[in-house]
């Protein structure tokens, strides 16, 4: 964008426009100003762009003492049950004919069931405990 003001004397028969040139000079520089401010008059007005949540801090790594089979007896079905759980966090509960009955995800400690249940995880001697959160069931296990 390019602008050109004239100050001085104008060339219309010896009249003074100095002062009217200067004030032109003022109106075409505030002018101007306008447009560099506002480059899209009348056009849409866009909104900011959302802030997004920062990303979840990383899991921790399945502990060692975690990893491997397990076995325990459950009190609600009255049979022995299996725990596995895979160094990357998958946890299986098979009944005693080796049928999965609910699968999750160990994350920070936390069984995280597919049925939308919960339960914490603990170290036991050398086996572990699984609580439910929810409720006050607790069930030990030994590595089998």
């Amino acid at each position: 964008c390019r602008a050109e003001f004239a100050y001085g004397r104008g060339h219309g028969g010896g009249h003074d426009n100095n002062s009217a040139a200067i004030a032109a000079g003022v109106i075409g520089a505030l002018a101007l100003g306008a447009i560099v401010a506002n480059p899209n008059p009348g056009g849409p007005v866009y909104p900011p762009p959302p802030v997004y949540p920062p990303p979840p801090p990383p899991a921790t790594a399945v502990p060692p003492w975690a990893v491997g089979s397990f076995i325990g007896y459950d009190s609600v079905v009255g049979q022995q049950v299996q725990l596995a759980i895979g160094n990357r966090g998958r946890v299986f509960l098979r009944d005693w004919n080796g049928r999965v009955v609910n699968e999750g995800l160990l994350r920070d400690g936390v069984v995280f069931w597919s049925n939308g249940r919960r339960s914490f995880l603990a170290q036991e001697r050398s086996g572990v405990v699984l609580g439910d959160i929810e409720g006050a069931n607790r069930y030990r296990f030994r590595r089998s």
